[in-house]
């Protein structure tokens, strides 16, 4: 599961569409490292409505789920959707999150509750809190190079 934000890929410096290719290639490498099973139709990405880059996204083998018109706060569908998709088997469900935003903690915290093992993933160039890093923990903080 990610969220991607623009500033991500413009942060690696270089052209949107190379930059995209390069985060996914690190995302997958280091999901691979502690998921060698995991399958690319697993993967999902969270985009807002003013994403520049969902079919981008698609064109790399994600899943991408977009917010409707009618959904005022994305934020809160996101927070449903990711307690939905580890419903079925949190304790066997893996979920590595891709933000700066802390205030995906209490997502962290109930995904954790349920028994999903979380990772955070922050891209080049972006700054974590600390206490995003410590919901999670540093073993599973992964900072992208």
């Amino acid at each position: 599961m990610g969220l991607f934000p623009r500033e991500s890929a413009q942060g690696l410096g270089m052209h949107l569409e190379a930059a995209l290719e390069r985060l996914d290639a690190l995302i997958t490498d280091e999901v691979r490292k502690r998921v060698p099973k995991a399958s690319r139709e697993l993967f999902k990405a969270f985009v807002s409505r003013s994403s520049a880059f969902p079919k981008d996204l698609r064109n790399l083998g994600w899943r991408v789920w977009e917010p409707g018109l009618h959904d005022a706060n994305w934020e809160e569908t996101l927070y449903d959707q990711a307690l939905s998709d580890t419903g079925q088997n949190p304790s066997g469900s893996v979920v590595f999150l891709i933000t700066t935003d802390s205030t995906y903690i209490d997502l962290i915290e109930d995904l954790q509750g349920r028994g999903a093992r979380v990772y955070l993933i922050t891209t080049p160039n972006a700054s974590a809190p600390h206490e995003l890093i410590a919901a999670v923990g540093r073993r599973r903080w992964i900072e992208l190079a």
